[in-house]
This record gives structure tokens, sequence and C-alpha cells, in this order.
């Protein structure tokens, strides 16, 4: 949520144990007083069964506009610190980071400790890195675009599911991950064709899902 006050008594309670992934991002996670709250409270939850995952969604104007800019970047790069899984788009990077490219930067967070960095740049498609290295790109759906709030949480909430959904050693090979972030990319396609967010339902994407997701 976009709620910026979080204490450590509103977010004291376990998780579920069946808890698989939290995905985390955008002002919250920038924002004092909750925003180092809710990052020491995911770094006490995170584990090898439940997998942290980091979207910086980053507000520039609003950032700016509160006088937190570089505070802001810096909290950023923190949560990387501690995340399994970041998606971030090349417009966040080239604003969190404004002296080298994406590309470079993604290849960077790749080795502060993510598992995976997966760059997304709209209608350039989207590459993953993994120990500082490019394991793999797609090219961007061609699309009607009608409107494309929620692209982005589309992406990576398909992202998140098919990564889960491979065994451990196969998240670290390309055509695994590629596989994956092919439907995820199909699953933004289809929510950008329609107006307002509108995640497309599993049955819409199973022709493109590979077994271990289908």
């Amino acid at each position: 949520t976009a709620d910026w006050q979080w204490t450590q008594d509103e977010i004291s309670k376990p998780l579920p144990p069946e808890t698989d992934a939290i995905i985390i991002g955008s002002l919250a996670t920038m924002i004092e007083p909750g925003a180092h709250v809710l990052f020491d409270w995911a770094q006490s939850v995170k584990s090898e069964a439940t997998l942290l995952c980091f979207d910086p969604n980053a507000r520039p104007t609003a950032l700016e506009m509160l006088g937190i800019a570089d505070s802001a970047r810096n909290l950023i790069v923190e949560w990387v610190g501690i995340s399994d899984i970041v998606k971030v788009s090349d417009e966040d990077l080239a604003w969190i980071d404004p002296h080298q490219s994406p590309l470079d930067v993604a290849a960077q967070w790749s080795l502060r400790g993510p598992k995976l960095v997966v760059l997304t740049q709209g209608s350039k498609g989207a590459a993953a890195f993994v120990e500082g290295k490019l394991v793999c790109a797609l090219p961007a759906v061609e699309v009607q675009v009608v409107d494309t709030v929620g692209a982005g949480d589309t992406f990576f909430a398909w992202l998140v599911q098919g990564y889960l959904s491979l065994a451990p050693e196969e998240r670290l090979e390309s055509f695994s991950l590629l596989d994956v972030m092919a439907v995820a990319n199909q699953a933004a396609a289809l929510n950008c064709a329609e107006r307002g967010c509108n995640p497309p339902m599993r049955h819409k994407l199973r022709r493109f899902m590979p077994k271990s997701m289908s």
C-alpha cells in the first residue's frame, strides 16, 4: 500500500507458513518513518522459503516535491541489497542513477544480493541479469495499447509466480528464465490492451506457459 506511517506493532504478526513470496515497492519503501520499519520487517521475514521481491516503482515527481529524492535513491539501493528478485523499469533506473545506462545498473544490482534482476524497457522488451551477467532478453509483445496502468505490476506478479514454479537448479538457466519472462511479457501486453489495471486470468495465458507453470 502507499501508507508511509507503518509502526512495528502493526506488522509484528508472523507471515502465514505457506507464504512463498513478498512483493513490495514504491513510495511506502522510501518515505519515513515507515520505510525503515518496512525494511526491518522485510529483512526479518525473508528466508529460503519466502522470497523478497522488490520493484522500486519510483515516483520521482512526488519524491522531489517532498525533498527526499537523494534519500530515496539510497533506500532503493538498500532494498536491492536484501531482495531476492528485483524488477525495475529503465525509466526508474534512468532517474535512480542518471550517470550510467540502465543495463549497466541492472547488471551491477544483480551483484548486490538479488538472485535475479529483470529490467523492463517498454517497447524494447525485457532483460534478465544473474550474478552480473545478462542471461536472457526478449522483445516486447506487439499489442494495441489502450492503457498502461498496471502493466509493470502484472509483469512482476507473473514473473514471480513463474520463478517460484521453477526447480532451484532451473532458476539459473537462461531457457527457463526466458520461458518465465515470456509469460510475464504476454500478461503485461494483455493488461495494456484493456482500460485500467486488468491483469489477465490464467486461462488466457495457458497457451504461452511451459508445463512447469501450467
